[in-house]
């Protein structure tokens, strides 16, 4: 047999014959002629033709298979086909137990090559894959597994028509956890906290967990069924500061974890904190008694203090000046009237100031409202207490009088004055025939 191999490229031509080995032909039957071809190329496909000669002349060229000079008969690859890993990525670590294995394979030489013929998959706990999970043949670039909890080691490699085999491909890691993260414990702020404080901070424990914890969710509502949040934020740390100012209200919280295989936490206990900016008011309800001197105590004021905000009252208190606008010697430094910690809305009982603190003359009361969230609101001189403990004195300047009168009209030099600050209200003149050693108060 004479056989022409050309390139699909190139025509045949009758040139650059191979000639097979002789084979002895006894007029019937078939007998079968092979030779072998070299100096062909990677990457190349061809076409071929073969006739036969003998003592009794040249048959006719027949082409392999009758195929058209165009069409390709076989080709030649000698390059191994590659395999790249695409997902699950490496080192993912997920909750799910049905995992599908992606791949792209690749078969040389690019411009002509016989075909990638399958894939195999192999899944092993051991990096060095000495005891398979799962092996697995595929014809396309991808197969699915279904895996227990646990860390996995996973790789590739393909084979093309020519038998020709790729390397193993990059071994990835791949962690499977089904278990949920502990519940975080919250730390501050805590049940019933109240501030003035609109961007306060929250803290919480860390969450545990199989693989690592990822992130947190903080809910914070005005409803404690979370139906519609204020804010819902995720953070990756245990703590968390509010960036946009709250409202004065009430206001519920709570906290879960997620970990890098997204199981979740349950979500943490919830804890009530109130927001409130709203300062205290303060009333005076007095209709004479600051304008009334005093020589002892007893006096009730009513001064009465009310709580707005949601937080209600702390504490309250007074604080007494010599003079305005609190100068000169402070008397009385604050001092507490209510409190701390009265938690009610208003305070209207009528109380009193300690009279012996108090100087003899105008004295400057100023009293202090503080509710539970740290507003505070003070009135500076609310009223003033006119206290005078000093007696008026009687000046004797009279030498005496021992001329008889027959009418009115003797002036007798007896002086009266007042230092205490009230200032005299009257005078009593007492006149008998005898001698007299009576003091009188009025």
């Amino acid at each position: 047999p004479v056989f022409e191999v050309k390139p699909v490229s190139q025509p045949f031509n009758g040139t650059n014959l191979s000639t097979g080995t002789a084979v002895n032909y006894s007029g019937s039957g078939v007998v079968i002629g092979s030779v072998t071809i070299s100096g062909l190329s990677d990457g190349t496909t061809y076409h071929w033709r073969v006739r036969v000669v003998s003592p009794n002349g040249t048959s006719l060229w027949q082409s392999f298979g009758n195929n058209p000079e165009t069409v390709s008969d076989f080709g030649i690859d000698l390059s191994s086909p590659t395999v790249n890993l695409v997902s699950p990525l490496n080192n993912l670590t997920t909750n799910q137990l049905n995992l599908t294995f992606k791949w792209s394979g690749t078969d040389f030489p690019l411009s002509a090559n016989s075909g990638i013929k399958n894939y195999t998959l192999q899944l092993s706990t051991d990096s060095n894959f000495s005891v398979l999970t799962d092996a697995k043949v595929s014809y396309d670039t991808e197969a699915s597994a279904t895996l227990a909890q646990g860390i996995y080691n996973w790789r590739v490699r393909t084979k093309d028509f020519a038998n020709n085999y790729s390397i193993w491909s990059s071994t990835w890691v791949l962690t499977i956890s089904t278990t949920l993260p502990s519940v975080p414990v919250l730390y501050s702020p805590s049940e019933n906290f109240k501030t003035n404080n609109t961007n306060p901070s929250f803290d919480w424990s860390d969450s545990e967990s199989a693989v690592k914890v990822s992130e947190y969710k903080i809910q914070i509502s005005t409803d404690n069924n979370f139906v519609v949040t204020t804010i819902d934020n995720i953070v990756t740390t245990s703590y968390y500061t509010i960036t946009s100012a709250l409202n004065t209200g009430i206001y519920f919280w709570r906290v879960n974890a997620k970990d890098l295989a997204e199981n979740y936490s349950g979500w943490s206990s919830t804890r009530m904190f109130i927001i409130d900016t709203l300062s205290p008011y303060i009333t005076k309800n007095l209709t004479y008694e600051e304008y009334v001197w005093k020589n002892s105590s007893g006096t009730s004021y009513d001064i009465k203090f009310y709580d707005t905000g949601f937080s209600n009252i702390n504490n309250i208190q007074y604080k007494v000046h010599k003079l305005p606008d609190e100068n000169g010697d402070i008397l009385v430094n604050w001092t507490t009237i209510a409190g701390p910690s009265l938690n009610t809305t208003f305070y209207v009982t009528p109380w009193e100031i300690e009279f012996n603190l108090l100087q003899n003359g105008t004295n400057y009361v100023s009293v202090k409202v503080t509710d539970l969230a740290g507003n505070t609101t003070v009135w500076i001189d609310t009223f003033k207490v006119l206290k005078d403990v000093l007696s008026p004195t009687i000046t004797n300047l009279q030498a005496g009088d021992f001329v008889w009168r027959a009418s009115s009209g003797t002036s007798y030099n007896v002086r009266y004055n007042d230092t205490g600050g009230s200032r005299l209200s009257k005078f009593q003149i007492a006149i008998s025939s005898r001698h007299l050693n009576v003091g009188y108060e009025q």
